[in-house]
């Protein structure tokens, strides 16, 4: 609680700053959507290392399926900069090394949010992150929003 009441305080100066760095979206804000994982609200840096991932079974016992959004999706190359630290062709590449040496499921590709939302929906151990302005985001699937 402490933690989050610091960051409004700390982002409560630039509330002003106009409609369009006030969206969740102008911000680069992404929804962590998950089925089945029984993961609290992870940090930055527990987000991160899932979507590199170092994570192969949830505390739920499901076995970790990582969704990302593929070449053609808008919001591709901005998740790979905001939460992996990297561009979308380094993101693809460390999923490839990971893969071909063994140490990782592969993940699954998808072309849209909407996509990515119905696969996480109907597929338990599946975990994303979709834009915040996405429509239609069911609550039950949401684990914590990133701004």
């Amino acid at each position: 609680m402490l933690p989050r009441l610091l960051l409004l305080l700390l982002l409560l100066p630039f509330a002003g700053a106009g409609a369009a760095a006030a969206s969740p979206e102008a911000a680069g804000g992404f929804i962590l959507i998950g089925n089945r994982t029984g993961l609290e609200p992870p940090d930055e840096a527990e987000v991160r290392s899932i979507f590199r991932g170092d994570q192969a079974i949830w505390p739920t016992r499901e076995t970790v399926l990582v969704v990302l959004p593929s070449a053609r999706a808008e919001f591709g190359e901005r998740f790979a900069q905001r939460i992996l630290q990297q561009n979308r062709t380094g993101m693809q590449r460390h999923w490839l090394t990971l893969v071909f040496q063994g140490r990782a499921r592969s993940p699954v590709f998808l072309d849209s949010s909407s996509a990515i939302i119905d696969f996480v929906r109907r597929t338990p151990g599946a975990v994303a992150m979709v834009p915040a302005s996405e429509p239609g985001i069911p609550r039950d699937l949401v684990i914590s929003q990133r701004r």
